[in-house]
């Protein structure tokens, strides 16, 4: 009966039980299983008694824990001190191991030093265990740098290294371990020809292009010292320095990954959202200087322009102008445009200095050669793979019947397979070389062709979107001047609001409001259009919309000489659209002009030829001069200087308007 009605308070005591009498067996337990030969894999047991321990600096070292199953046991290593060195959660046993009413846990950890063991279910406060790392006699070295760790370092320039080294046997010799990826080369600093130098300080400069295989890469330098021990050279290492190195060209694309970022933070402040934050433009501008000044790629009309840019996010973190703005927003929306056009075309020409180097290895012997076949085929490759992302991305902004025709085909990857072949034909026995030469003669003059052929079709693309961008720009110039008719229309209606009568000017507010109505819809439809060919005029009209609106808001409140200045900076603002589209007309067909000399160097264009455009048939129109003056002398003649002050008046207001 009582199994029947009370069966699970019934397992639940018979589990306390069980629980109670295995908690006899909780507890902890050490064992060494690499490092102390006497005792190796016995199991010591950890209690409050602190226990004591020496392992070799070989070791390994485990910890068992029994306890409850949902307790959470954890480890922590200290030094003599009381620092703290590491702290590990004890991972729970799975399997039969562990049940429900008891846990088994542990962890396997090594010591390079000695380290006091401090166990969560026995005491946070009393290590549980001293552990001591007897070291071999080996010698002691450090490396350190003057360069700032923290920021990229040129490849180009070698780092400044500082070795001491201290040994209780006499030294033989000090070398460098560079690791980069999954590659480790050793350089030789100096050879100990003193037969009793314990201790040695030298600088060294570590050249750093040669371990480059990225244009960024994170290189570990790690100093050895070997001494002369009579029973066996003892090793000696530092602790590894980890410094991140970039190429010329990798600092290149830094620089313009941070004026790519910073027009990410002009478009908002453009557009208005949030988000946006000048005092990080400015700190975008200065980074880009830095970048710029340790880059050949850049020439001084390119660091000049980027100063400029600089003084100008500047100016508007300080005081933000939405005019500015969106200036320098075209403008460097136009300087990376031209930077990546040059680039792709600069990097896919990179292959044949690779297929140069390919050809002489292959017609060298395979002992002969001081780098082997496959690495150069393998980062060939890996080069192939990037210019094929931008191939795919370049042949996206064609339609599709101003693809190049040979495209089909490269999108198989042809160039990649032909360097397998060659690959092949190298390692055969007989090496093919007569037939890998060729190969790879025939694969340069393909790959040639295709890149010939992939720029004639940008070129004649990006004529034709200039062709329709020019059309587009033409065509809303002309419709500026219809909106500035209009406009014009409406302020001539509104004329001398402040000497007129308000009864007037309220009988005939209906047709000006009206007038004024269409000229909103019309201005803000060409403001969507003009826009993404002129952002300058996109945004005067989107200001004159809002003038045209605060005209509307001043003569429904019977403001008629408010609504008489908010028309007349209406048609201000549209003949500043208009110049502004007529500028971006002028800026838009110089796009792609820049090219780089035929040089190893690259120091773009002097400022001479077409780049200056000295212009000297300026005239002044006659309305601005002659005809004023005219008017003025005969008024004079009649001596009648109210009619001349009217008259003035009148000139002046349609010469402005």
């Amino acid at each position: 009966m009582l199994s029947q009605t009370a069966g699970h308070a019934w397992e639940s005591a018979l589990q306390s039980l069980e629980r109670a009498a295995l908690s006899l067996t909780y507890g902890a337990r050490l064992r060494v299983v690499e490092g102390m030969p006497e005792s190796e894999g016995e199991m010591l047991k950890l209690s409050r008694d602190t226990l004591e321990l020496t392992v070799l600096e070989q070791n390994l070292i485990e910890v068992q824990v029994t306890a409850q199953p949902e307790s959470a046991p954890s480890l922590q290593l200290k030094d003599s001190q009381g620092k703290s060195l590491q702290t590990f959660r004890l991972v729970k046993a799975a399997g039969p191991e562990g049940n429900e009413t008891t846990g088994r846990f542990s962890v396997t950890f090594a010591l390079t030093e000695d380290a006091q063991l401090y166990l969560s279910t026995i005491s946070n406060s009393t290590p549980t265990a001293v552990i001591k790392v007897k070291r071999l006699p080996v010698p002691q070295v450090t490396l350190s740098t003057i360069a700032d760790i923290e920021e990229a370092w040129p490849d180009d320039k070698p780092l400044p290294l500082d070795i001491f080294v201290k040994a209780e046997h006499p030294l033989q010799s000090v070398q460098l371990v560079i690791k980069a990826g999954e590659r480790t080369h050793k350089e030789l600093v100096t050879e100990v020809l003193a037969q009793d130098k314990l201790e040695l300080e030298t600088s060294y400069n570590l050249p750093l292009e040669t371990y480059m295989d990225k244009d960024e890469q994170e290189l570990e330098i790690v100093a050895e010292a070997t001494d002369r021990a009579i029973s066996g050279p003892l090793v000696g290492r530092s602790k590894p320095l980890v410094i991140k190195v970039v190429s010329a060209y990798g600092r290149y694309q830094q620089t313009l990954r941070t004026l790519a970022e910073a027009k990410k933070e002009l478009d908002l402040a453009v557009q208005g959202k949030e988000g946006h934050d000048p005092n990080h433009l400015a700190e975008l501008g200065n980074k880009a200087v830095k970048q710029a000044e340790d880059s050949p790629y850049f020439d001084g009309l390119d660091r000049h322009q980027i100063r400029m840019f600089q003084q100008t996010f500047q100016a508007i973190a300080k005081r933000p102008d939405q005019e500015l703005t969106v200036q320098v927003s075209e403008d460097l929306n136009r300087f990376l445009f031209e930077h990546e056009s040059l680039d792709d075309r600069e990097r896919d020409r990179d292959f044949f200095v690779a297929a140069r180097t390919l050809s002489r290895l292959l017609e060298q012997k395979a002992e002969e050669r001081k780098v082997p076949v496959n690495r150069v085929v393998e980062r060939m490759k890996n080069f192939l793979e990037e210019r094929h992302r931008r191939w795919e991305l370049r042949t996206q902004h064609m339609s599709p019947e101003n693809q190049p025709q040979e495209w089909p085909q490269v999108q198989k990857k042809p160039f990649t397979e032909a360097l397998t072949q060659i690959e092949k034909m190298d390692t055969s026995k007989p090496p093919q070389t007569e037939d890998a030469l060729q190969k790879l003669s025939q694969t340069v003059e393909s790959y040639r062709q295709w890149i010939e052929a992939l720029e004639k079709k940008e070129d004649q693309s990006r004529a034709e979107q200039e062709k329709q961008r020019q059309q587009g720009l033409a065509n809303a110039q002309n419709q500026l001047r219809e909106l500035q008719k209009r406009q014009s229309t409406v302020s001539t209606k509104l004329d001398k609001a402040a000497q007129r009568e308000e009864a007037d000017l309220q009988e005939s507010w209906g047709s000006v409001r009206m007038d004024q109505n269409s000229n909103i819809k019309g201005t803000r439809e060409l403001e969507a259009q003009l826009r993404s060919m002129s952002p300058t005029a996109g945004e005067r009209m989107k200001a004159a919309v809002q003038a045209m609106e605060a005209t509307i808001d001043s003569g429904n409140e019977n403001k008629f000489t408010d609504a008489e200045s908010a028309s007349d900076m209406a048609g201000r603002l549209l003949q500043q659209a208009e110049s502004a589209a007529r500028q971006s007309q002028r800026d838009n067909g110089k796009r792609g002009r820049r090219r780089r000399v035929t040089s190893d160097q690259y120091y773009g264009n002097q400022v001479a030829g077409g780049d200056v455009d000295l212009r000297r048939d300026y005239q002044v129109n006659r309305r601005y001069r002659e005809d004023v003056l005219d008017d003025v002398r005969e008024l004079k003649k009649r001596e009648s200087s109210e009619e001349t002050d009217s008259l003035l008046e009148d000139y002046l207001r349609k010469v402005i308007r």
